[in-house]
This record gives structure tokens, C-alpha cells and sequence, in this order.
């Protein structure tokens, strides 16, 4: 028998996000910033313009995170694991942001991140754990994640620094190439 588990609903999602200062996907991600991820035109349609896939073995965590972002008017689907995610990955599905749980197996979010950095390398990570250890940031850009977290971490820091990622904004103290 399948577990009902907690799943996330609209109206949750609304009291979760209202008292966030968030503007719709469609104000912050442009069809130029869409090119500049994906290094390539695109169809100009605001809907195709971002694919997120989050990656999180917790069903209750990756439907809620799911949500959120469908609720901001992205594409995002979900993976239960690094495994299943590489595949998708492997397979020729794009994806413009990639958040997962370093926690997994047998694929971690380490390898998840090299796998997809090699394959498209224009797609943003975000790495987070709940078991921060003191060497897995370091270990987290060396895979390639363009961002960490610990949980648990706030969905106004998470959605920043998706919204940050997204524009293609450098990180703060770099410079524009």
C-alpha cells in the first residue's frame, strides 16, 4: 500500500509564499536571460523558457519545492534520487536549474552535480543537506554547484538564490565578463 504522505497543496503554497516579497518567474527570467543559460536562442515562450528538476529522496520536500515553483510559473519536475535524475540527464532532457539533496544512493548529489555539469554545462546546481559536514561546500563547487544550502533553509534564501542564478548575475564581490 502506497504512504499518503504530506503533499503540498495551492492554497499551502500561497500561505507559505504570501508573506515573501516574490514577483512571478515571468518578471525575472527574460528570453535573454533564458539564452544566456542555456547559451542558445529560444522559443520566447515564458513557460519553456525555465526547467527546474529537483532532486530529493524526502517525497514531502520534493513535492512542496515542486510546487513552489510551478506556483512562480516555472517548469519544474522531480527525481527521487541522483540515479534517476542522471538518467534524465543522460537521456537529453535540459534542464536550467538543478537543485538536490547531497544525501542520496547510491548516486550523491556530488556525482549528480559533476554528471550534469559535464553533460550541460550551462545548467545551474544548488546542492543542500541536512548533514552539512565542514568539507561539503567546498566539495559542492568542486562538483560544480554554483550554489549550497543546510537544511533547513528558508524558501526567501532558496528562491534568492534561484532568482540570482537565474538572471545570470554574478555572485556578489565579481565582476561582469
Amino acid at each position: 500500500m502506497r504512504s499518503q504522505g504530506h503533499t503540498a497543496s495551492a492554497g499551502c503554497i500561497s500561505g507559505l509564499l504570501k508573506d515573501l516579497p516574490l514577483t512571478p518567474a515571468a518578471n525575472w527570467v527574460t528570453p535573454e536571460s533564458a539564452r544566456r543559460l542555456r547559451g542558445q536562442a529560444t522559443k520566447g515562450d515564458r513557460e519553456e523558457l525555465v526547467r527546474v528538476l529537483v532532486v530529493e529522496d524526502d517525497p514531502a520536500m520534493r513535492d512542496l519545492l515542486i510546487k513552489v515553483f510551478e506556483h512562480l510559473g516555472l517548469n519544474a519536475v522531480g527525481a527521487s534520487g541522483g540515479s534517476e535524475a542522471a538518467a534524465m540527464v543522460v537521456a537529453g532532457n535540459h534542464f536550467d536549474l538543478l537543485l538536490s539533496d547531497i544525501r542520496m544512493n547510491p548516486m550523491d548529489g556530488f556525482a549528480l552535480a559533476s554528471v550534469a555539469k559535464s553533460l550541460t554545462p550551462p545548467t545551474k546546481v544548488v546542492l543542500f543537506t541536512a548533514y552539512g559536514e565542514p568539507d561539503d561546500e567546498r566539495r559542492a563547487r568542486a562538483a560544480g554547484a554554483d550554489g549550497y544550502m543546510s537544511k533547513p533553509f528558508s524558501l526567501k534564501e532558496l528562491l534568492a538564490m534561484v532568482q540570482t542564478l537565474l538572471r545570470c548575475e554574478p555572485p556578489t564581490g565579481e565582476g561582469r565578463s
